[in-house]
């Protein structure tokens, strides 16, 4: 594992056109960053809803008084949220492939691993913060037909941390084929068929 301050490290070895990677098109950054605001939207209100209808009491997070207890949330989510990424890669993320970042530009701590990762191991890295602290509360909440005040916090702050993550998984199981490889360089990604050597 290596760490960074700054802008992520462009991995100089990995040249994409001689070793046939094709970039995944993505918006530009505001555009991203606007989509992952309509997501982070859109999935925090229809959280909330389905919290309501389970009979989750929902008005604590209305209330003003609770902002500094948002805010711890969310300050302990945001390591937790990327060491759940962390974990999902090769060697639990331990091996001499992963960077873990603190990146202003990019809105604080980040995971980039600068190998080779199949396109359904980078859904899974991708998506595990969501389902483990966004997914589970949420079905806690349906099966037990309401769940604590600290876990609608955890589950409606944690979909918004979210948000970027699942915009990009969107955006690649659009354009990416399933047996495709990608790989990293800063925060662009690159993809190739998995036949290609």
């Amino acid at each position: 594992m290596k760490f960074f301050v700054g802008s992520p490290p462009e991995m100089a070895a990995f040249d994409a056109r001689r070793d046939g990677w094709t970039l995944v098109p993505e918006p530009g950054k505001a555009a991203f960053m606007g989509i992952g605001l309509a997501v982070a939207v859109g999935v925090g209100l229809a959280i909330l809803g389905v919290l309501f209808l389970c009979g989750t009491n929902i008005d604590a997070l209305t209330d003003v008084r609770h902002i500094p207890y948002g805010i711890g949330i969310i300050l302990a989510l945001i390591p937790l949220h990327e060491f759940l990424h962390l974990i999902c890669l090769p060697g639990l993320g331990f091996d001499g492939h992963t960077w873990v970042g603190i990146c202003p530009a990019f809105g604080g701590i980040c995971v980039l691993y600068d190998a080779i990762l199949q396109r359904n191991r980078f859904v899974l890295v991708a998506a595990c913060p969501a389902v483990v602290l966004t997914g589970l509360p949420l079905l806690a909440a349906i099966v037990l037909h309401g769940i604590p005040m600290t876990l609608v916090a955890v589950c409606y702050l944690n979909a918004m941390l979210s948000a970027v993550d699942v915009a990009a998984i969107v955006i690649v199981l659009c354009q990416v084929p399933g047996d495709a490889q990608l790989r990293n360089k800063g925060f662009r990604t690159y993809w190739r068929s998995s036949r290609t050597r």
